[in-house]
């Protein structure tokens, strides 16, 4: 027999070593599942993004051609300045940046010093002064393009510190294609019989997006006369995240006095705002004065715009300390830039000789060398019509942490999409019985102790079936008695409480058992027959 019991014990023992290791590499699986999703899900928690560079043609052959802001060197007409001694003075020292002392009691000077510092600026030379000819794509006139019937459509006038500026194509609304066929051709006058001071001159051109303005732009090419500039333009798109999805930009900076969001705008906002801080007013009103700014005097600027102004660019061009004007700018979200390749040549004089003896230079009066020292030729074309996007995307998306989490529950545990439904199921289930059950056992120990509290009626119950049967015995009738069972108290049945708590006789028409039987049969018997009922 011993011998016949050890294969049985082999085998438990194999399978129980067999369950464990099951358990264990169960267990195993499990926790480097879950190690691996604590890791993803804190991947995913850290927003991490990556860049994408996107190269693509528009459709339909066009694309969209830049603002191109000209700024003269020349600020104000020094032929306005001479027609009035008092201005010249006091202009002298405030664009001077305050080098030098004004005696605001002279009754003409304290006049001067009312004049807003901006209506100054816009004593400069017009873009009727200034343009001296324009083409598109070589052979039409600017003037004669559907686009610029209205001459606010080619160009329109902006001020800023540094003077006046013209904006090209403001709206945007002017397409070209790619090389000589999309062209812009300018021909230029700086009006240098205008300069007071001639060791600087010339244009500084910068090119944007139409929502931007030349006010903002930190940087520009520097066009001096007596060259012509042929510049191919590549269109260059920037996309930020926005900070909640793990970039660097904030969405709600999209528009603000200067146009489109961007950080140049940012700064010259900020500019504007330390600058009326300190002095109540700014130089130049920005082209949309959101702020409600006052523009400065002549004696506020000189007393204390010039002053506020230094410091500002003092503070900001500090990189060893924070400044006081710290300015709390965020990369925009959708920025457009343009990639300049810029080629000069100098404008021969055979060519500016010609000029010279045309009926241009019969207007302008200008000699051969006149054209060399005022003219500048400026010409623009897209180097092809593809458009390059760098753009941040989510490196490690929603759908990225679904798919690892899958895989790996898939993988280590031989879960999925199913049997995760059933386990849900499963759990419901088992939670419903158990809640089930319990409401059904805690309804029977109420009717259980209902049941307990009401009296027992035993005696009465034995005297019924005592008088019956003597009722019947001294009638002498032949005719058969329904048996009557008495109810036993050994039954402690609750459906037999309930039934049989409304009456003290059991009425037992179904149990087919003759007189005789019934008298002869005992307490016990009695209790057996109920039982088998």
């Amino acid at each position: 027999r011993k011998e016949e019991k050890e294969p049985a014990h082999a085998c438990l023992r194999t399978f129980t070593i067999t369950k464990w290791i099951f358990y264990l590499a169960w267990a195993s699986a499990l926790g480097y599942t879950l190690f691996n999703i604590s890791k993803s899900l804190e991947k995913f928690l850290s927003k991490p993004v990556s860049t994408k560079i996107s190269i693509y043609h528009n459709e339909d052959g066009t694309m969209q051609f830049p603002t191109i802001s000209l700024c003269n060197l020349n600020r104000v007409n020094s032929s306005y300045l001479i027609r009035n001694p008092a201005l010249q003075r006091v202009w002298q020292v405030v664009d001077g940046h305050g080098r030098g002392e004004i005696d605001w009691t002279d009754q003409a000077t304290a006049e001067i010093g009312k004049m807003s510092y901006q209506d100054v600026l816009r004593n400069s030379p017009s873009w009727e002064k200034t343009q001296l000819f324009c083409a598109y794509a070589g052979v039409r006139r600017c003037s004669d393009l559907p686009t610029f019937q209205n001459i606010s459509n080619m160009v329109e006038e902006e001020l800023a510190p540094t003077g006046k500026c013209f904006r090209f194509n403001p709206k945007g609304l002017l397409h070209s294609k790619a090389g000589d066929y999309g062209s812009v051709y300018l021909r230029l006058n700086i009006n240098l019989r205008e300069y007071g001071d001639k060791s600087s001159n010339g244009f500084v051109m910068a090119m944007h997006h139409h929502s931007q303005y030349s006010s903002t732009r930190n940087t520009g090419i520097v066009m001096s006369p007596g060259f012509k500039y042929r510049i191919n333009i590549k269109t260059l798109i920037r996309t930020e995240l926005p900070v909640e999805d793990g970039g660097k930009c904030n969405s709600s900076n999209s528009y603000n006095s200067y146009g489109s969001y961007d950080l140049e705008s940012c700064h010259t906002e900020c500019r504007d705002r330390d600058l009326n801080e300190a002095c109540g007013c700014i130089p130049v009103l920005p082209p949309n004065n959101l702020h409600g700014y006052r523009a400065c005097t002549l004696k506020e600027m000189y007393e204390c715009g010039n002053r506020a102004y230094l410091n500002f660019v003092l503070d900001e061009s500090d990189t060893e300390h924070n400044g006081e004007h710290t300015c709390d700018c965020w990369v925009p979200c959708r920025h457009y830039s343009y990639e300049l390749s810029t080629a000069t040549t100098a404008i021969s004089r055979e060519y500016a000789e010609t000029k010279a003896n045309g009926k241009e230079g019969e207007r302008l009066n200008f000699t051969t060398d006149d054209v060399l020292k005022n003219n500048i030729i400026l010409e623009a074309y897209f180097r092809d019509m593809y458009v390059q996007e760098i753009s941040q995307v989510p490196e490690y998306s929603f759908w990225n942490l679904l798919a690892d989490v899958g895989g790996m529950l898939g993988l280590f545990l031989g879960a999925s999409v199913f049997t995760i439904i059933d386990f849900i199921r499963y759990v419901v289930n088992y939670t419903y019985k158990k809640y089930k059950t319990r409401f059904k056992d805690e309804e029977t120990a109420k009717s259980e102790r209902k049941t307990k509290s009401k009296p027992k009626n035993n005696n009465s119950l034995n005297g019924n079936h005592q008088s019956s049967s003597s009722a019947g015995s001294g009638s002498g009738s032949t005719r058969r008695q329904k048996p009557r069972l008495q109810l036993s108290p050994s039954i402690e049945h609750p459906d037999f409480r309930k039934s049989f708590s409304d009456s003290d006789e059991i009425n037992a028409e179904k149990i087919e058992l003759s007189q005789g039987s019934t008298s002869a049969l005992g307490t016990n018997s009695q209790n057996t027959v109920l039982k088998l009922i």
